[in-house]
């Protein structure tokens, strides 16, 4: 079975895995990262492969042999939406997530403003996208938001709009572009270390 359209990635279920060898088949949009003992073992895209081998599997026969998890991730790429000025969620639909982001000026008014990033897992880095599972059996869009939301706001959207004020900002085009490249800037880093990368 396919993973949902929130999920990104997720543990394949026995639908997934056949056979004696334990194959598994990535489609065109999919990753598959194999962990053995909490380590990562394998990364593979778009191919049917065996993640176990025969004596492996003659073990696991008797109760023995390693134990491997397999991930499935969703390869395609997905938006992520924060409003500024709102604390709360404003909007969920099959589209995007959207979360708020309490943000003032320096004259201590709200400007709301709308940042839409596109994300997608890195080829080079999937494996990373595990850090973000913390015990949990998948990640979703709504669990990558949460991860960057703090450093969205540290980094670059609180410092950018504690520089002006209310009158200042209001209209000011340029500066949302300003912000979104800061953003690109500022948090590469992370979504490097999550494994994910940004699509402009």
């Amino acid at each position: 079975k396919g993973l949902d359209p929130y999920t990104v990635l997720g543990l394949s279920g026995r639908n997934d895995i056949k056979g004696f060898r334990k194959k598994v088949t990535v489609g065109a949009d999919e990753v598959a990262v194999v962990r053995r003992h909490g380590q990562v073992e394998d990364v593979f895209y778009e191919e049917r492969k065996s993640t176990r081998g025969f004596w492996g599997s003659v073990a696991a026969m008797f109760g023995m042999g390693p134990k491997r998890e397999i991930y499935i991730g969703n390869t395609t790429r997905f938006q992520l939406t924060f409003w500024l000025g709102n604390e709360d969620t404003v909007v969920t639909n099959n589209k995007s997530f959207t979360f708020g982001l309490p943000a003032l000026t320096k004259d201590n008014q709200m400007i709301p403003a709308r940042i839409d990033l596109w994300l997608k897992i890195d080829r080079d880095r999937a494996e990373n996208l595990l850090l973000l599972l913390r015990g949990k059996e998948s990640i979703n869009r709504f669990d990558i938001a949460q991860e960057i939301r703090d450093e969205l706001l540290g980094k670059v959207v609180a410092l950018e709009l504690n520089q002006y004020n209310y009158d200042e900002l209001k209209g000011n085009r340029q500066l949302l572009v300003d912000m979104q490249r800061a953003l690109e800037r500022e948090l590469a880093s992370t979504f490097a270390l999550y494994g994910l990368r940004q699509q402009s």
